[in-house]
């Protein structure tokens, strides 16, 4: 079943909503209407120490749960949004 969603940062670390993916990798973007750049990361992450995702950027990653991704940006008015089935 395909599922997408998305998510809007905060100052401080936030898990994603919990989500199971059996059939496939899930897609995470970056919209470009973003005004600064987010990261996503495990459980911890900080501004400087995830994995950084640009306006526009995306990244695929296989993983079971959205429950295993944390995200944190440097405003409240960005996204991340995703895919996977």
């Amino acid at each position: 079943m395909l599922t997408t969603g998305q998510q809007a940062t905060t100052t401080a670390a936030v898990v994603l909503p919990a989500a199971s993916f059996a059939a496939g990798p899930v897609t995470f973007k970056a919209p470009k209407a973003n005004a600064a750049a987010i990261e996503i990361g495990k459980s911890g992450v900080t501004v400087g120490t995830g994995f950084v995702l640009d306006p526009g950027d995306s990244v695929t990653l296989n993983i079971g749960n959205l429950s295993q991704v944390y995200l944190i940006g440097a405003n409240t008015t960005d996204k991340l949004t995703w895919i996977g089935a």
